[in-house]
């Protein structure tokens, strides 16, 4: 089955494998929670300045 779906609450409540794309390429697959922990994913959606303590403060 395939399906396209932004919550990721919903993903990992139905997903057994992951393919998460960025910009029209594949940048992580694999067990759900894997995909949801991988360092591209979370750049690619958060952004690679996310984890930064002006980011967490909103800066």
């Amino acid at each position: 089955m395939l399906f396209v779906e932004h919550d990721m609450d919903v993903v990992m409540a139905i997903s057994d494998w992951v393919v998460c794309m960025a910009e029209g390429r594949v940048i992580a697959e694999g067990p759900s929670a894997a995909v949801a922990g991988d360092r591209a994913v979370i750049d690619a959606y958060l952004g690679s300045h996310h984890d930064e303590p002006e980011f967490r403060e909103g800066r």
